[in-house]
């Protein structure tokens, strides 16, 4: 297997409306988006309202070392920027849809 690396959209650089994003959260966004594009490629984790993935908190917390606290509030912000919406399920994981980001520039670049 080939190396693997997450994507970064340039638009949390160059909109402003993402200018309140942590670096966690930031890559946070990555891994789910990540996440998202597999589950398209493999046609799989797809209902009537689109393709999602399931993620935990304790999963996001393990894989890049973040406390509880960090990785919950780091979600409810990518919600409130409408990068993912969140649905409670009857297991452990959230369901997650994942939103691409706006694209609109700052000015002077």
């Amino acid at each position: 297997m080939g190396k693997k690396y997450y994507k970064m959209p340039v638009s949390f650089f160059e909109n402003e409306k993402y200018s309140g994003l942590t670096t966690n959260e930031m890559i946070m966004y990555a891994i789910l988006y990540e996440k998202y594009e597999s589950s398209k490629r493999k046609k799989s984790c797809k209902d009537e309202d689109g393709i999602f993935v399931y993620y935990t908190v304790r999963g996001l917390m393990n894989y890049i070392n973040l406390s509880k606290q960090t990785v919950v509030n780091g979600l409810k912000h990518l919600e409130e920027y409408n990068l993912i919406f969140r649905e409670k399920t009857d297991g452990k994981a959230d369901k997650i849809y994942v939103h691409e980001p706006e694209t609109e520039e700052k000015e002077g670049l």
